[in-house]
C-alpha cells in the first residue's frame, strides 16, 4: 500500500503541473486521490484490527530474530571498528563465514573466533583474533537492538523518541483537521445565509 500511495502521489503531482498554473486536470486527479484515501483508510482499519488482537511471543521472536544471520552486517561493522579493516573486506569475510555456517548448519550463536579467523585467512591471508565476547555481542540480536542508538535506529530509546514525536505530530494534524472542518462548516453556513438573503430579495 505504501508503494501504491507514493506512486499515486507522484501521479497527482504530474497531473497538476500545468503551464498555466491552473488545476486543470482535477477530473483525472480526483479518482486517483479518492482511491488513495480509500485504500489508506482500509489499511488503517486493518492495522487497528491486527494490533488490537496481536499476541507477542517474545521468546519465539528473539529466537527467530537471531536464527538466520541478520546480524551479519553488525559483525562486519564490528570487524571494521575493532580491526581497522575496510568494510568491503569485512563484508567478504563475513559472507564467507555465513555461507560456511549455513552449509554446516551452524547457528549464529555458535560462531567462534576460530571460525571467523578461518574465513578471514581465506579472504585476506591473516587472522582477525577477535575475542569470543565481542563476536557473541555482534551476533546477539537483543544486544544489537539495545545498543543501536543512532538517529532513526531500532534501539529502544530512539524508537521511543520517534513514537512520542509521531504521536505529537498526529495530535497537531488532528487539531488542524478539526480547525479546517470548523472553517468549512462556517463557510457553508455563511453561503446558506447569503443564498437565502439573495432568494428573498429576488422574490
Amino acid at each position: 500500500m505504501a508503494a501504491e500511495g507514493i506512486g499515486n502521489t507522484m501521479t497527482i503531482f504530474a497531473q497538476l503541473k500545468t503551464q498555466s498554473e491552473q488545476l486543470g486536470d482535477l477530473e483525472a486527479t480526483g479518482p486517483v486521490a479518492w482511491r488513495s484515501f480509500d485504500r489508506a483508510q482500509a489499511v488503517v482499519r486493518l492495522m487497528k484490527g491486527i494490533l488490537s488482537t496481536l499476541k507477542v511471543k517474545r521468546d519465539l521472536m528473539y529466537e527467530r530474530a537471531g536464527a538466520n544471520f541478520t546480524q551479519a552486517t553488525q559483525l562486519a561493522e564490528t570487524i571494521v571498528k575493532e580491526r581497522n579493516v575496510a568494510f568491503r573486506t569485512a563484508h567478504r569475510i563475513v559472507g564467507r563465514l555465513v555461507k560456511r555456517c549455513i552449509d554446516q548448519n551452524v547457528l549464529p550463536v555458535e560462531v567462534t573466533p576460530q571460525m571467523l579467523d578461518d574465513a578471514s585467512m581465506e579472504i585476506t591471508g591473516r587472522s582477525l583474533n577477535m575475542d569470543a565476547e565481542t563476536i557473541r555481542k555482534s551476533m546477539d540480536a537483543k544486544y544489537i537492538i539495545k545498543n543501536r542508538s543512532i538517529l532513526g535506529g531500532p534501539g529502544k530509546k530512539e524508537v521511543t523518541r520517534m513514537m512520542k514525536e509521531r504521536l505529537l505530530q498526529a495530535e497537531k494534524s488532528k487539531d488542524w483537521v478539526e480547525r479546517q472542518r470548523g472553517m468549512v462548516k462556517s463557510a457553508k453556513a455563511l453561503v446558506d445565509t447569503l443564498t437565502k438573503k439573495i432568494m428573498k430579495k429576488s422574490y
